[in-house]
């Protein structure tokens, strides 16, 4: 069995997705997944773990940095999910 690159570089900085269409059709169910999951907030354990504590020796502090950045570090995430709707059907991407 010969092993084919499913991502590889082009000569003109593009990238090249050879996936088939079973696997395009496993991409594109997780972005909805991943707003399911943000959605129930830090409630959950492995939404939990997508914001770990950033100070484990003081309570206040790092509810203090949760309160700070969680809403922004989620913004980030949907924002990452809307591009990756948006390409995962491409042959081809651009940086």
């Amino acid at each position: 069995m010969r092993f084919t690159r499913r991502i590889r570089r082009t000569r003109s900085g593009q990238y090249e997705l050879r996936l088939s269409t079973e696997e395009r059709e496993v991409l594109r169910g997780l972005p909805g997944q991943m707003r399911d999951a943000l959605a129930l907030g830090t409630d959950d354990p492995a939404v939990a773990r997508l914001n770990p504590s950033a100070c484990l020796d003081d309570a206040e502090v790092d509810a203090e940095y949760h309160r700070m950045m969680d809403d922004d570090l989620n913004a980030g995430r949907l924002e990452a999910l809307e591009a990756f709707e948006k390409t995962v059907d491409n042959a081809r991407l651009d940086e």
